[in-house]
């Protein structure tokens, strides 16, 4: 803040920030940084800035809601808690844009703490498709892990390449941490079940759906326990993302849920890639590294009848398609 001891005085001095900048450039876009707990960061929005960066998405936030998520696998507390947020800061400014993301160059990068390549997939899968702005800090899209020793391990450079002739930047000054061989941008591009094709995929089907980013109401959607959902209204059109947090397909009845009208599948992105274990524990220890050979996932996507069965950790966009009904 930029009075320490003073919230309301900070929010003045963001406001005159704000306002001068839209002076100068009505279309400008403030992000701010509040490292705190969603009731602290929602206050700030009244000072008008549009968005203010989501700790509490992230794995270092004080609750750790999304992280939370993966490990327990309770996808129906997600929800809810995204909509009580999304309700908070639309209360102190109306035109309020979420700022989620996993890491940033104050951390570890997320890579760090989701060890396997499926949950850092399934990571990426629930905060890139979250209402607002998503912001991935770089190196998280290709798994990239560091140290907390100082301020310059969590600040090396994006990995282009492991091959000699491959694009190479040198770290910042007062870094200790050697990151462990990995597929550098360029190797895992080649590779359709790369983490960074996951997230191509993932910007693909929320560029699709472009009530997600634009939501001016998210409500949760009571579907399972292990299923985070939730529905983004824009205008007249909403659409219901749907997650399965879980290593095995779920059935869910989105028409018992009350939810009849979303009936269109309007795509589907699977956070899963058939590692063995055994190859994937060479992949953490082997000094020699051994990439594994990733196989999509075999199980289809269902829905039939008001019941929907996504495979292990798939996000999938149901778009309603009743005329007028957008919650």
């Amino acid at each position: 803040s930029y009075y320490t001891d003073s919230m309301e005085d900070s929010i003045q001095a963001l406001a005159k920030i704000v306002d001068y900048g839209k002076s100068v450039r009505p279309d400008c876009y403030f992000v701010a940084e509040i490292w705190d707990g969603e009731w602290m960061i929602s206050q700030y929005y009244e000072s008008g800035v549009d968005s203010v960066f989501n700790f509490d998405c992230s794995y270092t936030g004080p609750y750790s809601g999304l992280f939370n998520n993966i490990k327990t696998g309770n996808g129906k507390k997600g929800g809810h808690r995204l909509e009580d947020f999304n309700t908070a800061i639309r209360n102190k400014n109306i035109h309020a844009i979420d700022a989620p993301f996993l890491s940033n160059h104050d951390t570890p990068r997320s890579g760090t703490y989701f060890k396997s390549s499926v949950n850092k997939k399934l990571a990426a899968s629930l905060y890139m498709m979250l209402p607002g702005n998503p912001f991935i800090y770089y190196g998280e899209e290709i798994g990239m892990t560091e140290g907390w020793a100082n301020d310059s391990d969590k600040r090396l450079p994006i990995k282009w390449s492991i091959e000699e002739s491959g694009a190479r930047i040198n770290p910042p000054k007062g870094a200790n941490y050697v990151s462990p061989p990995q597929y550098g941008v360029f190797q895992q591009l080649e590779h359709e079940t790369s983490l960074v094709n996951h997230y191509r995929k993932l910007i693909r089907l929320r560029n699709q759906n472009p009530e997600i980013a634009r939501a001016q109401v998210v409500s949760a959607a009571d579907l399972q326990y292990n299923v985070a959902s939730y529905t983004c209204a824009y205008e007249d059109s909403a659409v219901m993302v749907v997650t399965n947090l879980t290593a095995t397909p779920k059935t869910v009845n989105v028409r018992e849920a009350g939810y009849e009208t979303f009936t269109e599948v309007n795509g589907f992105v699977i956070a899963d890639d058939y590692i063995e274990q055994e190859q994937f524990r060479a992949y953490m220890n082997n000094d020699e590294y051994e990439v594994p050979e990733l196989r999509p996932h075999a199980v289809p996507m269902v829905y039939v009848d008001g019941e929907l069965t996504p495979p292990p950790r798939a996000t999938v966009v149901l778009r309603c398609t009743a005329t007028g009904s957008a919650t």
